[in-house]
């Protein structure tokens, strides 16, 4: 994953918790997205390993749990 922005407070624990979970890596600059890519294309590998720990992060149910969270506590 390549992050390459986030809501000012709201997700920066979000992009620690991500790149130091080795599932992404923080780009803000063009040039750095770029060189990224290039790496993952260059060497399979390493875009696997990223591929990986993004697959044992993955939550398929937190928006569903976010929402009968919120209803359960009377939050619309």
């Amino acid at each position: 994953m390549i992050l390459y922005g986030c809501m000012p407070g709201q997700e920066d624990g979000n992009v620690s918790y991500v790149v130091n979970q080795g599932a992404g890596v923080w780009a803000l600059e063009p040039n750095r997205i770029i060189e990224v890519l290039h790496n993952w294309l260059d060497h399979p590998t390493e875009r696997e390993k990223v591929a990986v720990n993004c697959r044992r992060l993955a939550r398929l149910d937190a928006s569903h749990l976010v929402a009968r969270h919120r209803k359960s506590t009377g939050c619309d």
